[in-house]
């Protein structure tokens, strides 16, 4: 099998408790996870072994006989894993820390979730104090450990280390287009209602791209405004009008038809995701040992959209 380590021992989690489950969309709420993201596990899983290990219909899920002999050997690698992890914890003494992680909040919910479920797992004796809120968080009193969030710290004294890009789409609910024609060219943004977080780069101006390069200014009526971005996406979901997010926040609406993206000819500049610490120089166990995870987790995260 091919992959490293961290991420098929959470592509084995990711396929053991589907079967404990009986079906993708128990082990989805189980996990955290969406029920596309579960599916596309599995087939990873799948593709990497070169082996069919689920029957699957509508409702339920079964063992192939492949996967009943794959199964049981899971089990047994993921007892060994959780022995050596005891083992590990005792050595370092990470078992005595706690971990204090700050995230912004609509991120937070929605992607990092099930990051920080697998990390615990690996991690059972480890406690996690999360601070989520939009403002960044200051790390300069030590107060925080170590921050994943979307956009590049403005504090170069910090180590930020890139887990992935995300586009930036402008998007609605069909409700509200079904009352407000959906715009056609970016100057028409500016008849629209627009949702903004009240320290956002595109409160009050929104630059787009064509595909030939061309740059598109649009002012912006901010017509609500709002310090809190699931704040932001609840006032999106209640057909108040049209803003822009990050993809990676709103892939299972889009995908379901809850939301609808814009102007998709056009381009807003994509945004780094990054996990970011104060410096490498004496960095507790548990910070590194957060750190390389994220990195690796993300390194194959099945929902990254090609840029």
């Amino acid at each position: 099998m091919s992959g490293s380590r961290s991420n098929m021992l959470r592509l084995i989690r990711c396929f053991t408790r589907v079967v404990d489950a009986g079906s993708f969309s128990a082990a989805a709420y189980q996990l955290g996870m969406n029920k596309g993201a579960v599916s596309q596990a599995i087939s990873t899983l799948e593709a990497e072994t070169k082996l069919r290990l689920l029957n699957r219909d509508t409702r339920h899920v079964s063992l192939t006989e492949s996967g009943r002999h794959f199964y049981n050997g899971c089990q047994e690698v993921l007892q060994s894993v959780e022995r050596l992890d005891e083992l590990t914890d005792h050595l370092t003494g990470e078992n005595s820390g706690t971990l204090r992680v700050a995230c912004s909040n609509l991120f937070g919910s929605r992607v990092l979730v099930p990051a920080l479920n697998h990390f615990m797992e690996f991690h059972p004796h480890l406690k996690m104090d999360l601070c989520v809120q939009d403002d960044v968080a200051s790390m300069a009193d030590g107060a925080i450990d170590v921050t994943v969030r979307i956009g590049w710290p403005q504090d170069s004294s910090l180590i930020a280390r890139r887990l992935f890009e995300t586009r930036q789409l402008v998007v609605s609910t069909p409700e509200y287009l079904h009352k407000h024609r959906a715009p056609l060219a970016p100057e028409e943004l500016r008849e629209m209602n627009w949702l903004s977080l009240t320290r956002h780069r595109f409160r009050n101006l929104i630059t787009l791209t064509d595909r030939e390069d061309h740059e598109y200014s649009v002012p912006l009526n901010s017509r609500m405004l709002t310090d809190n971005s699931a704040m932001l996406f609840s006032l999106l979901m209640a057909n108040n009008g049209i803003t822009a997010l990050p993809e990676c926040n709103i892939i299972s609406e889009l995908e379901q038809g809850d939301l609808v993206e814009l102007l998709p000819d056009f381009k807003l500049e994509p945004l780094g995701v990054y996990v970011i610490y104060p410096s490498r120089d004496n960095l507790p166990q548990k910070t590194r040992l957060f750190v390389d995870f994220m990195l690796d987790y993300f390194r194959s995260y099945p929902f990254v959209p090609d840029l």
